[in-house]
């Protein structure tokens, strides 16, 4: 979260200066621009805490997790997170996870501060923590947390959309075998029901996974991002524009409406 070395009080008081310039930057939208509150997950208690903050003081409409636990002993997964869970359930706004370069949490952040860096391809840092770590994510949520928090809603941000279309029938038949493999817990449903029931997942404008999703059940699940104002996209201000390119492929006027807005409208309250 790029907060190593500092200790869990003084990652809180920054995170709030931060959600403070958010607020105010915000307001200046009237009405167009939405918060999303950043939750430091180093103290579980303190995290559901700035998450009733995030919401009920400042307005903002989610909060998001790096989806990685700081601790070795403890995954997401754990029990240990579920109060946080079910505060983020309880105040009716989505849980969005979005992964981070060169970080040290997790067996993601292992693997790129370990192995990653030393690669000499410019773009390997984003690509596995970005792509691997939000499967990695989507793993726990739709293995564990969904079952216990059925009211919790999570959304999976900037990691391509394509990736779910062959990562949940994969689980699938994980999950099938499950009683021929190694110890641990087994959730009543497959994954994808729980991927269905409560995930969303964010693509980039131009990509093909968007139709995959589709084939693959999760029409109601797909969402768009364009990255803004990061400095790498130079697309701005025609960014959306292979999405209403009529060479787009197989989706529909229906289709793009319902990523654009009716499932993103839905999944934030958005009138």
């Amino acid at each position: 979260m790029g907060l190593d070395g500092a200790d869990d009080a003084r990652a809180l008081c920054l995170r709030r200066k931060g959600r403070a310039r958010q607020y105010e930057f915000c307001n200046a939208g009237k009405g167009r621009l939405i918060g999303v509150g950043a939750l430091d997950l180093r103290d579980v208690g303190m995290a559901a805490k700035e998450a009733r903050r995030c919401v009920r003081e400042l307005g903002f409409k989610s909060v998001y997790i790096l989806p990685e636990s700081p601790y070795e002993d403890r995954t997401l997964d754990h029990p240990h997170w579920d109060p946080l869970w079910a505060e983020v359930a309880s105040l009716g706004v989505p849980l969005g996870t979005h992964e981070a370069m060169f970080h040290k949490n997790g067996n993601v952040g292992w693997v790129g501060a370990k192995q990653v860096a030393a690669m000499n391809i410019r773009y390997a840092p984003t690509a596995v923590t970005f792509g691997l770590g939000e499967m990695v994510g989507a793993l726990m949520f739709t293995g564990a947390i969904c079952a216990r928090h059925p009211s919790l809603r999570v959304a999976f941000t900037e990691s391509s959309v394509g990736w779910a279309a062959t990562w949940f029938p994969f689980l699938d038949e994980r999950w099938e075998r499950a009683h021929v493999m190694a110890p641990g817990s087994v959730p009543s449903a497959k994954p994808s029901h729980y991927f269905q029931r409560q995930c969303y997942i964010s693509g980039e404008p131009g990509e093909p996974g968007y139709w995959y999703g589709i084939e693959a059940g999760l029409e109601n699940n797909l969402m768009i991002a364009t990255d803004f104002p990061h400095p790498e996209v130079n697309e701005f201000p025609r960014v959306l524009d292979p999405l209403f390119d009529k060479r787009r492929g197989k989706l529909t006027d229906a289709h793009v409406r319902k990523i654009l807005w009716d499932t993103p409208s839905r999944l934030f309250g958005l009138s």
